[in-house]
C-alpha cells in the first residue's frame, strides 16, 4: 500500500483511478480545508495499513481531536435512525480493510473530488463518505465507474 500514501500526497490534480473507479464529489465553503483534513487522517489510515493495526486508544491518540469528537454523544437510538452516523470502533474496523485505495485528490473553489480504486467487492466506501462529511464537505455524491 506504500502508493497510496505516495498518491495520498502527491497526486493532488484529480488523477483518473482505474478500473473499478471510486468517485466521490463534493462541495465545501474552503478551497484546501475539506482535503486538508480529509488527506491528514487518511495519512494515518494508510499508515497504520501497513503495519500492525492500532488498539482503539491508540487511534484515539493519533487522529486529531476535531475528527474524534465527530463520534461523541450520539444515543444509541440516534445511531440506530441515522445510517450516517459512525461509532468510533465502527469505522476503525471498516477502515482496517475497506475494499478500496486511495487515488488521487484536487479541489476547485468549492467542490472537491477524491477518487479512489477499489480492489474487493464489496467495499466500504461509507466511511469515506463520513470522514468527508466531517471535515467539512456537504452534498457529496458517489459514482462508480
Amino acid at each position: 500500500m506504500a502508493g497510496q500514501f505516495v498518491r495520498i500526497e502527491q497526486d493532488i490534480s484529480g488523477e483518473a483511478a482505474p478500473a473499478v473507479a471510486l468517485q466521490l464529489r463534493f462541495t465545501s465553503a474552503g478551497r484546501t480545508g475539506v482535503l486538508e483534513r480529509t488527506r491528514h487522517v487518511m495519512r494515518l489510515v494508510a499508515a497504520a495499513q501497513e503495519t500492525e493495526w492500532p488498539a482503539d486508544e491508540e487511534w484515539r491518540r493519533r487522529l486529531p481531536e476535531w475528527f474524534v469528537r465527530t463520534f461523541e454523544g450520539h444515543s444509541l437510538d440516534e445511531l440506530m435512525a441515522n445510517q450516517n452516523i459512525w461509532t468510533f470502533g465502527s469505522w476503525l474496523d471498516a477502515m482496517k480493510h475497506p475494499g478500496w485505495e486511495w487515488w488521487s485528490s484536487a479541489a476547485t473553489d468549492n467542490e472537491g473530488i477524491v477518487r479512489c480504486v477499489a480492489h474487493a467487492d464489496p467495499y466500504a466506501i461509507e466511511p469515506l463518505i463520513y470522514l468527508l462529511r466531517s471535515a467539512g464537505a456537504s452534498d457529496v455524491e458517489f459514482d462508480e465507474e
